[in-house]
């Protein structure tokens, strides 16, 4: 078994008001099974709301998790002047001029156009893509101040929603290598082809973080003129087509890999 004290987390949880994909009081409900997954670790946690805060402190104190909390605005995460821009890159896709589609398919731009632009407005789902698209940097900075046999893992605060609903869920057990980034993979699609990644939970040491986010970066403003309702997971995507070493995949895909089948398309 994994000894959680060789992974230092970092999660975070930001309320938003008229969030159309979740109610606040689905997150505030997934938020103690998630810490109830790593105990007696190490973990960062982001929110710029003093109930969660406090909240976490009581549940870290009692599952003996050693929290170090960072109040921190939504307007001051690393992506949120990126995330006007995709807002606006999002709306250009116009998918309006047509009728709604009946199913969305999994199509991560026709989800986010539906449901976060034109579903919860603009204000909402720009604070929704800054938290998404600030999720590597935010682990980023966390892992520059650890050696390179440590883990240090991002872990959505609502991570144990896939308990027992995806292979080797129980990433606390698992002997994961720290030269790549760990990851499960995803049940969404770009462009129809089935995405590599969900950015639920991302596993690395400091060296492929700071690879990662270097990438990750560079793959985000080239998204920016692109007519698509980008996220994190599709910005990822990219980072894996353009280096797949770098890459270690939790729960096995069956699929041949993205790479692969975008070249061949």
């Amino acid at each position: 078994m994994k000894n959680e004290n060789s992974i230092v987390y970092c999660s975070g949880l930001w309320l938003i008001e008229k969030n159309n994909k979740n109610t606040i009081e689905h997150y505030k409900y997934l938020l103690p099974k998630t810490l109830n997954m790593i105990g007696n670790s190490r973990l960062h946690f982001h929110s710029d709301n003093s109930e969660i805060i406090d909240m976490v402190g009581v549940i870290c104190k009692d599952r003996g998790i050693s929290v170090i909390a960072h109040n921190t605005p939504i307007e001051s995460l690393p992506a949120w002047g990126l995330s006007l821009h995709m807002v606006e890159s999002c709306r250009s896709m116009n998918l309006n001029n047509f009728k709604k589609p009946v199913s969305d398919a999994r199509e991560k731009g026709v989800v986010h156009y539906w449901r976060d632009l034109m579903g919860s407005g603009d204000e909402a789902y720009r604070k929704i893509l800054a938290i998404w698209m600030s999720k590597i940097q935010l682990t980023e900075v966390i892992a520059r101040n650890h050696p390179e046999n440590i883990s240090i893992a991002w872990i959505d605060a609502t991570v144990a929603r896939c308990n027992r609903r995806r292979k080797n869920y129980a990433f606390n057990t698992l002997n994961l290598p720290t030269n790549k980034v760990s990851h499960y993979s995803s049940i969404m699609r770009y462009y129809g082809n089935k995405l590599p990644i969900s950015a639920s939970f991302l596993s690395a040491n400091s060296d492929a973080w700071r690879e990662l986010k270097d990438q990750f970066i560079k793959s985000s403003l080239a998204s920016m003129s692109m007519h698509y309702g980008h996220d994190e997971e599709t910005i990822l995507s990219d980072c894996h087509a353009r280096n797949p070493d770098l890459f270690n995949c939790i729960d096995h895909m069956k699929e041949k890999p993205f790479y692969i089948r975008m070249l061949r398309n």
